[in-house]
């Protein structure tokens, strides 16, 4: 057996003889879980998971001290701490990725959209200048006209989607500098 498979027995070994305590899976507004001691706190749902040792015995609860609970209290512990530093610059980082990507992405696909739309009716356009002064030509030109009205009716769907996704993302960067304004 190599030795990267006794470090993971050995590590399974020891993860099965730790008793079992509340267990909180806690899911956030953006859809992120967490697993925490806990119960949830009121902008996450989440619900108490029942765990049970790998042996079967009934394992005692842990100590109930509300002081450890509370991350602001002295004696919160270092996974506490590290989870809430976790989170912290997990939402920094999705910060910085709506600041630096998303919305300047969703600004340039906007951009995009209507520069396309605003040359596939210029092209329409142009053809309809081609048309006769005959019967023909008053056909064709009303043809090219209800082409234009289904491009323009194809064009406002798609600038209303991607403005949605625009929103979206400023909503977001919003709430996360709220958020993160917060001691």
């Amino acid at each position: 057996m190599h030795c990267r498979h006794w470090v993971i027995a050995i590590g399974l070994a020891g993860w099965t003889c730790v008793p079992a305590w509340a267990v909180y899976k806690c899911v956030d507004a953006n859809g992120r879980v967490t697993f925490q001691q806990s119960a949830c706190s009121g902008a996450t749902q989440g619900a108490k998971l029942d765990v049970q040792p790998a042996s079967g015995y009934p394992a005692s609860p842990p100590p109930s001290n509300a002081a450890t609970a509370d991350s602001s209290s002295p004696r919160a512990s270092e996974a506490d701490r590290l989870n809430a530093l976790s989170a912290r610059l997990a939402k920094e980082n999705r910060l910085s990725t709506l600041n630096n990507l998303s919305i300047g992405g969703a600004q340039d696909d906007i951009a995009r959209a209507r520069r396309q739309c605003q040359a596939e009716l210029d092209a329409v356009r142009n053809r309809k200048k081609l048309a006769s002064n005959d019967l023909a030509g008053a056909t064709w030109e009303q043809s090219l006209s209800a082409e234009m009205q289904a491009i323009a009716a194809q064009c406002d769907t798609e600038q209303r989607r991607l403005q949605a996704i625009l929103d979206r993302y400023l909503t977001e960067k919003q709430d996360l500098e709220r958020e993160l304004a917060k001691p």
